[in-house]
Order: C-alpha cells, then structure tokens, then sequence
C-alpha cells in the first residue's frame, strides 16, 4: 500500500476531542460497511436502493454481462427476484413494505419492460407495450419510470395497473427518475427543439421546469424527498455536471466537488443527507455524502481496515444507512453503510447573554495540530483543521486552510447570521493525525 493510501486509512475516522470552556465531548463520524455479495457464478453487484429496514436492492453480472439478475438483499441473504423471461432483470428502488420496482429484459432480449416485484410475485406493468423502465417506489406501490407512449419516451406514474402519462416540457422524451410518498415525480425533460433538457418535478398533471444551475444548459433530477427537496446535477456535459440540491425557497444551489470537475446527487432522504458521486482532484471517482452544507468522502468515514473503496453512493434512508457500489479487495461488490454515532454537537459557550450577542467576523483560536500541519489526502489541497462549522439555526460553512499550532484562524459569517440562545450548538468536524488530539476553542468575545 502507498504512504498516500496508508495516510489515507489512517484518518478515515474524522474524530476528535473537543475542549469547548471545559465541556469535553468525543465525536464520532463513521460507518460500518457489509458486502451484499453475489450470486454463484456472477462476478459483480451494485446496490441501488435501500428501505427503512435496511433492505437493498440491487443486481449482479456475470464477467462477461451476458446475464443480470435483480436481487434483495436482507440480513445477510440474496434473494433471486426472477425476470420476465429475458436474461438480464434490473432491481431499482424498494419501499418499507418490500415492494420492487425495476425492469427487465423479455424473451429474446429485445424489448424491455418495467415491473413492480411484491411478496415473491414479478408483475409486467406494461404486458402489451413497448420498452419501459421503471426506478423507484413509494410507500403506496406507486411507481416513477418512463415508457414509450405518444410517439416517444415519456414520464409516467404507475398506480396499480394504471399508467399516466406525465407529459414533457415541450420536447419529445422526458424521464422519470423518483417518487415520494406524495406521489411527486421528478427527472428530466427535454424542451422544445430536444436541444436540451431540464429537471422536472410533476404532480396531480402539472410538470414544472426546475431549471439549471448559473451558466448551465441541462440538468436532470435524481432524488426526491418527503418534503419536496430535490437533487440531480446540472451542467453542459459529461465533463462539468455538478450535484444540486433544489428546494422552493432556495431554488437550485450547488454542491459544489471533491475537488474535481463534477459531481452528481442521486438520492436524498428526509433529513436532507444527499448521497451521490464525485471526481476527485486526480479524476478518480469517489462516493460522497453531503450533510449541513459539507461534502465528505465516503471512504474518510469507513473503518481503516475495510478493504474498501467506495465510488458510487445510490440511496440513502432516513436512518441514514447508505448503498452504493465499490471495490472490496478488488472486487466491485455493492455494499450497505450503517451509520455509528454522529458527529457531536456541543453548546459553544455559556451563559446565554455570550451566546446570544451577535455573531460577527473574529477568530477562533486554533490551539494542538501536531506539527502546524495536516497532512495531504488523496491528491488534494492540505486538508483544512476545521472542516465544517454549521451555526444553527442560521447555518455557516467555513474551511479554513491548516495553521500553525496556537495562531489565529479566522472566521468568517454570513451577513444577518447569529447565535440566537442558550440551545443554539455548534458542530465541529476535524481531520487529525492523531484521533485523540486535543482541539481547544476559543471565542474573543468570552475574553
């Protein structure tokens, strides 16, 4: 193994201990990681969706992808979801209940069709059209996919045997890529001329353009939540796509990289914790898990020891766990993250009448990084001391470059933000050498 990946296992724990005017508290950020396996006979799996018991569904291959076979996983077990007679069987999305949905290959291997999986039965949602595929479900069985229908592919919603068409916003051919328990579908459409396509949100027949990020041309919906939230990526190619997070009020922000050229958001969960994949500064893939306005690497927050490398993260549920595709000692396997203890929150100072002036531009004093310095990771700039601090309920993201040890780091804010009582924490997240070290805060206006 290289110094760099050796230096990488060894802080993939973010931990630290935090010293905040005599409150210790130690804080945690990891995952532990199971392989759902394969099939005898097939070589590699990816894991696409995961429900609130940890059920994942995914598919395996073969070496040579001649066959695909759609699976549920559930404690430690591959269950065999069968096909509509063709060779390859795709499983997408799974709800609370274990309803599937996916596609699959017919007899012959020419046409494909979408299906909702339920209690050991495979049922065609379109027995007598054409290809359709179907990606997600919700609590209700209803299912998000798109299927040929008047003269192209189009969106629909599936709700029993009823299929609706969801239109387009103009072009000849929309998707649609996910469903919450509202019935709300998102994707993508093309508009008018098929030039370009947008991210789309549809319900109760209306859809509604979610537009692009600044300067970009397309964009394309991925994940939606039980709030409404949505996230997808946006871009003008291949090359500089990069993952969004859409809400009403705030419309479509940025998630910004890992450091390289793009990104993409597949999934989101009520929480608002946003999983999907990034380059990375040397252009190596990784997954990511973004959380409070901070983008991390998955692969930080596995154990050093797991033989892991995690590139794409596919769904996420509300408590958390997380599925994905990676390579585990050199074999590309889906996987299930389970969440340990989160990050620590801790009250910043008492008493209130501290905590409740303003906040305003200062420093924070810096004090135990071992040599001034925190090592470099996996190709990118040094990595910052203070990775994230999120003020809440106004939220702050501030990354600060490494300082030497006992000097001042400065601290920036947003205009109007503020600590508003006794109640309101602040979240550290520190990347350390050494686990154990001991980080010491200090705000100007304590004295």
């Amino acid at each position: 193994m290289s110094s760099e990946n050796r230096l990488r296992r060894k802080t993939k724990h973010l931990c630290c201990r935090l010293a905040v005017e005599g409150l210790e508290e130690r804080c945690l950020l990891s995952y532990t990681i199971t392989d759902v396996g394969t099939f005898p006979g097939y070589t590699f799996s990816t894991a696409t969706g995961v429900n609130a018991s940890g059920q994942a569904v995914g598919y395996d291959f073969t070496s040579n992808l001649s066959s695909a076979r759609a699976y549920l996983y559930d404690s430690g077990a591959l269950t065999d979801l069968g096909s509509l007679g063709g060779d390859h069987a795709y499983a997408e999305g799974i709800n609370d209940l274990g309803q599937v949905a996916g596609f699959s290959q017919l007899p012959g291997d020419t046409v494909s069709h979408a299906f909702r999986y339920d209690a050991g039965t495979l049922t065609d949602l379109a027995p007598f059209g054409g290809n359709s595929y179907a990606y997600a479900i919700n609590q209700n069985g209803d299912v998000a996919a798109y299927a040929a229908a008047n003269g192209g592919d189009h969106a629909v919603l599936w709700q029993g045997t009823s299929m609706t068409d969801l239109g387009t916003l103009g072009g000849s051919t929309s998707y649609g890529q996910a469903i919450n328990d509202r019935g709300i579908v998102v994707g993508l459409s093309y508009l008018p001329g098929d030039a370009v396509f947008h991210a789309f949100i549809a319900w109760r027949g209306r859809m509604a353009d979610l537009g692009t990020l600044p300067g970009a041309a397309n964009s394309w919906a991925y994940g939606v939540n039980n709030l409404g939230q949505v996230v997808g990526f946006s871009g003008n190619n291949l090359n500089d796509y990069h993952a969004f997070l859409w809400d009403r009020v705030n419309g479509m922000q940025d998630l910004g990289t890992l450091g390289g050229v793009r990104s993409y958001a597949n999934a989101i969960n009520d929480a608002g914790q946003v999983v999907g994949y990034s380059a990375l500064p040397n252009g190596i893939q990784d997954a990511f898990l973004e959380d409070g306005g901070v983008l991390t690497d998955l692969n930080d927050l596995l154990p050093p020891d797991s033989g892991w490398n995690v590139y794409q993260a596919a769904g996420i549920n509300n408590a958390g766990q997380i599925v994905g595709e990676g390579f585990h000692d050199g074999a590309q396997h889906g996987y299930v993250l389970t969440p340990g203890p989160g990050p620590a929150s801790v009250p910043l100072f008492q008493p209130a009448s501290l905590i409740s002036a303003p906040a305003s531009a200062g420093t924070l004093m810096v004090v135990g990084a071992p040599d001034g310095t925190l090592d470099q990771l996996d190709g990118r700039e040094p990595s910052p001391l203070l990775v994230s601090i999120q003020l809440r309920p106004t939220p702050l993201v501030q990354t600060t470059p490494a300082a030497p040890a006992a000097s001042a780091v400065p601290l920036a804010h947003e205009p109007g933000g503020g600590l508003e009582g006794a109640g309101d924490s602040i979240g550290i997240a520190a990347a350390l050498d050494a686990p154990d070290q001991l980080v010491s805060l200090k705000d100007p206006r304590a004295g």
